[in-house]
């Protein structure tokens, strides 16, 4: 299991030490194309991007998603023919291995874009297509990264050229850090700054072609409700697996298996798709009973370094001060790092079933036993308190918004699906969704986290059960300034009429609405911005504390859904509706980022109409990494006066300061991260008593 834990930090070293044994080739094009010799319109571009190509159809797309970042390989033309040559490469005699690797970012035009391997003499020893299933428009992930095995042209191989070829024309194809290596490099996560993260956690992980991060070793499988516990059994037994966990009445299986069959039993490598792999081992009968298995993907909120403490299940005497909810009320299910139920802001607004502490029994029939108050899916008990603030934060938009309604009973029913780090499963996430709807009658879900790369066809078909019992789940879109017309982010993006994504806004120094420097944005998959630039609201011990992201943003929209269902009853379509169609319309400015540029309309409480279609201005600041200067960026929203703005690396020390700092309103102040790893980094602003601190993640 360490090898897995340490791969990410394995592949920064590879990739930062250019003399390295078995490495042949390492070409990060920082300063050019150094020896490759172009032909027809490739070219380099200093900033990872195809911006200032008119015919590139760039539009706002974010650099590269490469390790090395800084200068690429660059071809615009959505007609030519064209071909990128590299220098001669050795090859020692006793090579064993050998693999090419690189990371590329394609728009397709209808052409094809294909790596040629020839030999020293320029024979063609072996072509391979890199575009199979583009349309013209469609494209790849800004952070594609590819390994491909030429081991079997060994041995006898000494001297090979790579050859980068298009043809019939692309709108653009970035390329970077192409390497020649001995040994196949590991897999980096998507964004590489997820890896970084669990890394620094101590968090085991694996890494799907697509740069998902899951759990080493673990399955989640849907079962199809007519099969038996002796068949689920009797799969398990095949597979040699042992049963985790189970949620949602037992639709919803965990299992952890040992080596061979899914996973490479030294390296845990994923060995394919789980679903071909389930199909080959036993055969065509197991899609009679298995809906569908896929990966435990792991998913995030706010990532942060805080070690977990034990949650000890619920007695009588912690939800002696809870009433049972009315039978009418509009409950409202959050999924996240669950919730501070004693903050004095949530007063009335928790809910309590019907089951006891301490019998045994499920009072409330929903498969859960002693389950008043949600379900803890991380320790998998009763309790689900808030060890980390993301939660209860979320919690306290979502009751503040709700103040004014008083014609409705709001009940807020917390799942812990996301650790103290902020890192939360595909399993916890599946059985939150389907039991918040199919068992405990929420309205509205609140899923203010994502993941990019492969899976989520079983969350995808939670959701999609769960609009079925009337349940409209409101998904934050994402904090890494990605266009998500291939980085899509799961759920935010599942195409489905009960899901609503939601990026965020603030208002600039001309008082006019704008997107969040980090949020994901595209018009096809965001569908409403909301506010989510320094929010005040809950955090656990009974405080307030501020929070900027995406998540911060879903809430506010989750709470005007849940208004909107109290007067007209459970109507995913008819909320979803209601939510686009209220909303103020900016197309002109934000219709690139979000549909028909639509802004949250200020809440109406209850049957009363509402007032304003402009939110209020937003103070204070806001902090983001810039990927094309590689500066961390702080944003004044209002004039901002500091005796001290200081930026510190994620274990606390100074990576630089500024002293006695004015800023007007809209202007920006810089601090270079050049050398600095990937990861997160926080912003301390001092104004007198006064301590103010935002993070930022350099990507």
């Amino acid at each position: 299991m360490r090898r897995i834990i340490t791969k990410q930090l394995l592949f920064l070293f590879l990739l930062s030490v250019s003399t390295l044994s078995g490495q042949f080739l390492q070409e990060p094009f920082n300063a050019g194309l150094n020896n490759w010799t172009p032909n027809g319109s490739w070219g380099w571009n200093a900033n990872g991007a195809a911006d200032t190509v008119f015919t590139a159809d760039w539009r706002g797309r974010t650099a590269i998603r490469s390790f090395s970042e800084g200068g690429t390989a660059l071809f615009a033309n959505p007609e030519q023919d064209a071909q990128l040559l590299s220098p001669t490469v050795d090859i020692p005699g006793g090579t064993s291995g050998l693999f090419l690797s690189f990371y590329q970012y394609i728009r397709s035009n209808g052409g094809q874009g294909r790596v040629i391997i020839r030999d020293g003499g320029g024979i063609v020893l072996r072509e391979i297509e890199l575009l199979p299933e583009l349309t013209p428009g469609e494209e790849t992930s800004s952070g594609d990264y590819r390994i491909i095995d030429l081991t079997d042209l060994l041995p006898g191989l000494n001297r090979v050229q790579v050859e980068f070829d298009v043809e019939g024309g692309l709108f653009f194809w970035l390329l970077d850090d192409v390497r020649l290596s001995e040994t196949r490099p590991p897999r980096p996560t998507f964004p590489r700054s997820v890896g970084q993260s669990l890394e620094d956690y101590g968090i085991p992980f694996v890494v799907d072609s697509a740069g998902g991060a899951a759990v080493p070793y673990q399955l989640v499988l849907d079962f199809m409700p007519s099969i038996s516990q002796a068949e689920r059994d009797n799969i398990r037994m095949q597979l040699g697996a042992a049963r985790v966990q189970s949620c949602v009445c037992d639709r919803l299986e965990l299992w952890e298996l040992p080596g061979g069959n899914f996973f490479d039993p030294v390296s845990g490598e994923v060995l394919g798709d789980p679903g071909d792999i389930l199909e080959r081992v036993l055969g065509g009968g197991s899609s009679g009973t298995i809906d569908e298995v896929e990966l435990n993907y792991y998913n995030f909120n706010e990532l942060q370094n805080q070690p977990p403490a034990p949650a000890m299940p619920l007695t009588a005497a912690d939800i002696s001060s809870f009433s049972p909810a009315p039978a009418g009320a509009i409950n409202i299910a959050i999924l996240d790092t669950g919730l501070d139920y004693d903050h004095p802001d949530l007063a009335g607004y928790v809910f309590r079933s019907d089951d006891g502490i301490g019998d045994g029994g499920d009072q409330d029939g929903n498969c859960n036993v002693d389950d008043p108050m949600g379900w803890n899916y991380v320790d998998d008990n009763n309790n689900p308190q808030d060890d980390h603030s993301h939660g209860t934060h979320i919690a306290g938009v979502i009751a503040e918004t709700l103040a004014d309604c008083d014609n409705c009973d709001f009940r807020i029913i917390p799942y812990k699906t996301h650790n103290s780090y902020g890192v939360g499963t595909l399993f916890a996430a599946s059985c939150g969704v389907l039991q918040a709807a199919v068992q405990d009658n929420a309205a509205v879900i609140n899923a203010s986290w994502g993941f990019y790369g492969g899976g989520g066809t079983i969350l995808r078909n939670a959701i999609d059960t769960a609009g079925s019992y009337g349940a409209l789940v409101l998904a934050a879109v994402g904090n890494d300034s990605l266009n998500l017309i291939a980085d899509q982010q799961n759920p935010a993006t599942t195409s489905l009429n009960n899901v609503v994504g939601v990026g965020a806004y603030f208002l600039n120094g001309s008082a006019e609405a704008e997107i969040a420097p980090f949020s994901n944005f595209n018009a096809s998959f965001v569908d409403l911005l909301a506010q989510g630039v320094e929010i005040e609201s809950s955090v656990p011990g009974g405080g307030r504390g501020l929070k900027s992201g995406t998540s911060m943003a879903t809430p506010a929209v989750t709470a005007v859904a849940a208004l909107y269902t109290c007067e007209n009853g459970k109507n995913t379509v008819a909320t979803k509706n209601y939510l686009l169609s209220s909303a103020t319309k900016e197309p002109g400015s934000l219709g690139l980022f979000v549909l028909d540029g639509n802004l949250l309309k200020p809440a109406a409480p209850c049957d009363e109409e509402p007032e304003i279609s402009r939110p209020s201005t937003n103070t204070g600041f806001g902090v983001s990494f810039d990927g094309t200067t590689g500066n961390a960026v702080l944003t004044a929203f209002s004039d901002l006066q500091a005796g001290e703005v200081s930026l510190l690396g994620k274990a606390g020390n100074l990576i630089a300061k500024e002293t006695d700092v004015f800023l007007t309103k809209g202007s920006k102040l810089s601090f270079s991260l050049d050398g600095q790893p990937d990861g997160g980094y926080l912003m301390v602003v001092r104004q007198g008593d006064r301590v103010r601190v935002e993070s930022l993640v350099k990507r």
